[in-house]
C-alpha cells in the first residue's frame, strides 16, 4: 500500500521494475494469482495434521494470498545474485543502503533488524544481512556479507521444525564463513 500512495504503481510493476529487469533475474517472477510455479521446481510440503508426518503437496497455490512477502517466486541462483546486488550497493543509494542496515535488537528472534534485513550473527564472528522467506510448504534464508562479496541461500520443502531452521542457519554460516566441508 505504500508503494502504491508513494509511486502510483503496484508494487508487483515496482519490483519488476527496479529490481528483476535491470537485474536481469530469468529465474523470478511475480504470478500474481496463477497458482504454478513456471518451469522445474522442487515441489512443497505442508503437514497440516500434526499428529501424522504425512506432508500434504501444497506445489500449486496462488501465492498472492502473502502479497508482496510471498508472491514473489525465484530461484536460488537469482536470490543470491539479488543479495550481492543490493549488498554490493548496486540497487540503493549508499545512504539508503546505510539506512536498511542499521539494526535494532530483535531479542524474540536472536537477531537485529533494520528495514527488512536481519543482521544474523555468524559462527566466525561478525554477522550477515539476510532475511527468511516462507510460504506454506517453503522456507528460505538468504543473505550476504555486509559488502555483498559472500551471499548464500538455503531453501527447503517442507514446514520444517526448529530442527530444520537450525541446521539452515548452520549451512548458512559454513558458506559465508567459508567452512562448508567437501
Amino acid at each position: 500500500m505504500i508503494i502504491h500512495e508513494v509511486t502510483g504503481r503496484s508494487w508487483v510493476q515496482e519490483v519488476n521494475d527496479r529490481i528483476i529487469c535491470p537485474l536481469d533475474r530469468r529465474g523470478t517472477s511475480t504470478p500474481g494469482v496463477f497458482p504454478s510455479i513456471p518451469g522445474p521446481h522442487a515441489e512443497s510440503y505442508a503437514a497440516f495434521d500434526t499428529d501424522t508426518d504425512t506432508g500434504i503437496d501444497v506445489t500449486e497455490l496462488n501465492s498472492s494470498i502473502a502479497v508482496g512477502s510471498g508472491s514473489i517466486i525465484s530461484t536460488a541462483h537469482d536470490l543470491n545474485r539479488f543479495y550481492a546486488a543490493l549488498l554490493g550497493g548496486r540497487l540503493l543509494a549508499p545512504a539508503q543502503l546505510d539506512e536498511m542496515t542499521t539494526t535494532m535488537p530483535a531479542p524474540a528472534l536472536g537477531v537485529r533488524y533494520g528495514l527488512g534485513l536481519a543482521a544474523i550473527p555468524l559462527p566466525c564472528g561478525g554477522s550477515y544481512f539476510g532475511h527468511r522467506g516462507e510460504l506454506l510448504g517453503y522456507a528460505t534464508w538468504g543473505g550476504a556479507t555486509r559488502d555483498g562479496t559472500r551471499t548464500a541461500v538455503v531453501y527447503v520443502t517442507s514446514d520444517g521444525g526448529q530442527g530444520t531452521q537450525q541446521a539452515m542457519l548452520t549451512l548458512m554460516g559454513q558458506e559465508l564463513c567459508g567452512t562448508r566441508s567437501s
